[in-house]
């Protein structure tokens, strides 16, 4: 920084070529351009941005959902950053470029009730036929089925509240339009009858 007292360079504000001018208490002043700004990001830096950018384009298909599956009384977060926050915790596996949604512990849904157990899927015509067990004791056979999907690559995705109980073992998922259940991720949660409280998600893993 150097002060100019040339009266021709006097108040002149600006770049010019690798100098920056500029005027403070009345002074004009002089210094030069910096080379450049470098990105001073760690590995540790960079991994939880890759993380952020997976959660995010995990959770975005979900967000209309997500109010309704996310919700906890005790916080002032909205659902989504709720949501967000868990899975950035729990929902990735790997570093850096190798990292991943873990489909296994990630959640679209949170909540007290127990979890669909002993979990499984196959491919049925134009749907998918979800199957759990239900033991007797473990939550309220009556409590309603909740299925959600999402395409592997694509934002497309899809949830719906069933009618289904807990107690029946087995729902059949059949779809409107013509989809190939191999290119979709599929999960499964439990709300109680009043929509009130629900388990967490659980994933679901295909039989070939």
């Amino acid at each position: 920084m150097a002060r100019i007292d040339n009266p021709l360079f006097k108040g002149l504000k600006g770049k010019i070529g690798g100098l920056i001018f500029y005027e403070r208490d009345g002074q004009t002043f002089v210094r030069s351009k910096p080379d450049g700004i470098k990105d001073a990001k760690t590995p540790l830096q960079l991994n939880q941005r890759k993380k952020m950018e997976l959660v995010n384009d995990f959770l975005r298909p979900f967000k209309r959902l997500l109010k309704r599956t996310f919700v906890d009384p005790q916080s002032e977060k909205r659902a989504y950053n709720l949501a967000k926050s868990y899975n950035l915790l729990n929902g990735t596996s790997g570093f850096a470029d190798e990292m991943e949604i873990n489909y296994q512990t990630a959640l679209l849904c949170k909540g007290p009730l127990v979890k669909p157990q002993q979990v499984g899927g196959e491919k049925g015509v134009n749907g998918i036929v979800i199957k759990w067990k239900y033991v007797k004791g473990e939550g309220s056979p009556y409590d309603n089925l909740l299925v959600m999907m999402r395409h592997k690559t694509y934002l497309s995705s899809d949830f719906l509240f069933t009618g289904a109980m807990r107690n029946d073992e087995k729902y059949y998922w059949q779809f409107d339009g013509n989809y190939n259940v191999q290119d979709y991720h599929f999960w499964l949660a439990f709300t109680d009858r009043m929509g009130e409280e629900m388990s967490n998600s659980v994933y679901v893993e295909l039989i070939q």
